[in-house]
């Protein structure tokens, strides 16, 4: 993942903080996120624990979790860049990416 935004470190606060994804807290700090594997293997709880609630959505219904991250990085930013993540059989994650609605 690329795009205009610089690169922060992971904060809990802020991510929450950040709930609506609209001011692009949570994109900048989503390739430290995905880079560092910190949800590598988490349980459900432990997720929420770390990014708190799930953005309330009906996109990406295949997914367990979504999070809306933020305007579409680049020139045109007309679509959303979102967070989804799946859980296997032992409710813990296995398989997480950054997608464009």
């Amino acid at each position: 993942m690329g795009g205009s935004l610089p690169v922060r470190l992971f904060d809990h606060d802020r991510w929450v903080s950040d709930e609506s994804g609209e001011n692009n807290v949570r994109l900048s700090m989503i390739d430290h996120l995905v880079r560092s594997g910190r949800l590598d293997g988490k349980s459900r709880k432990d997720v929420l624990s770390l990014l708190g609630p799930p953005t309330d959505t009906n996109y990406f219904a295949d997914w367990h979790l979504v999070y809306r991250l933020g305007w579409q990085r680049g020139l045109f930013r007309i679509d959303s860049e979102w967070l989804v993540i799946r859980f296997g059989a032992l409710d813990t994650v296995s398989e997480y990416e950054v997608v464009v609605d």
